[in-house]
């Protein structure tokens, strides 16, 4: 995972943009008030997704 301080990626923002978009690479964005990461639209509705089906018991899991 790239990682760029957030003066890095205050200055190159659009350029990021496009970069997550199209390479569907997470970026740490780093700063002394706390750290973030940059992903997708797309990546961050399918990471949801996953984590609520994963969410989701199976039967079999409720019979045992």
């Amino acid at each position: 995972m790239e990682i760029l301080s957030a003066t890095e990626a205050k200055a190159n923002l659009l350029n990021l943009l496009e970069q997550v978009n199209k390479d569907h690479l997470p970026r740490m964005i780093t700063s002394q008030k706390g750290d973030a990461v940059l992903v997708s639209k797309e990546d961050w509705e399918s990471l949801q997704e996953t984590l609520y089906l994963q969410s989701i018991p199976s039967p079999r899991e409720d019979k045992i």
